[in-house]
This record gives C-alpha cells, structure tokens and sequence, in this order.
C-alpha cells in the first residue's frame, strides 16, 4: 500500500513540570521553534498568547503546525504536533524534555492520510469498497 495523502500527529501531556519553567514564554517558543525545526515546518506564522496563569505558542506553517500550551498553575505542558509524512514521535518527546522537566508523559501518535494499492490493477476494487461503505453508512433508506 501507497499513501496518497498522510501526515504524523502527536499529543503530548506533560505533567509534573515546574511552574517557572512554564512561565518563561522563551523556553517555550524556543522549544515550538526547535520542534518546527525538526519536523521541516518551514514557513507560516507564529503566535504567542501569554496571561498569569499560562501561556500558548503556535506555529503554523505551509504542511503542519506545533501548538504548546503551558499551564502554570497545573504544572501541565501539552503539545499538539502535526506535520506532513512520517514523524518520529520519539524527537517530540525528546526536544520537550532537553527544557522540560517532567514528571509524567502521556503520548498519542496517530497516523493520518489514505491508502491506495500502488497496482493499477487494485485502485478500480479499493474505490468500489469506497463507494460500497458510503453508500451503507450515508444514503437513507426508503
């Protein structure tokens, strides 16, 4: 199978961290930066939204995005990681802890995009399996 379409998104849940750490909107748009960097997000716009009790970064780039959001009070950093192709989810990790210090990491990878036979031959029976299952799942019945 050939993917037509895909892209690595990750969820990280870190808990336990330092509320100084957090708080330095640096650390953390450092930290976006070095994972935009390592995932070749190049391109697009930068965000930063700061207040008392946490602070959020986004890059948002041409075939991806990073979000971190801190939370202070919480001890809480999450980060939401999207990036076109194959990532390695074991970099997001990585990066977060060379600034992060933390106590408990909670991670989700999910793989998104469609696959397609690379055969020729296979394509016309994938596409009819297609229709088949929206035909059953979309189309009422009298």
């Amino acid at each position: 199978m050939k993917r037509l379409a895909c892209g690595t998104h990750l969820i990280l849940d870190g808990f336990g961290l330092e509320a100084e750490a957090l708080a330095d909107t640096e650390l953390l748009l450092g930290s976006a930066k070095r994972l935009a960097a390592e995932w070749s997000l190049q391109g697009g716009r930068e965000l930063l939204l700061s207040e008392d009790t946490g602070s959020s970064v986004a890059l948002l780039a041409r075939r991806g995005h990073v979000l971190l959001h801190a939370y202070v009070d919480e001890g809480v950093l999450v980060a939401d990681v999207f990036g076109h192709g194959e990532g390695d989810p074991l970099s997001l990790g990585a990066t977060l802890k060379d600034s992060f210090d933390f106590g408990r990491i909670e991670l989700r990878v999910t793989r998104r995009g469609r696959s397609f036979p690379e055969s020729p031959d296979l394509l016309p029976r994938a596409v009819a399996g297609d229709r088949a299952y929206a035909y059953a799942r979309l189309l009422r019945l009298p």
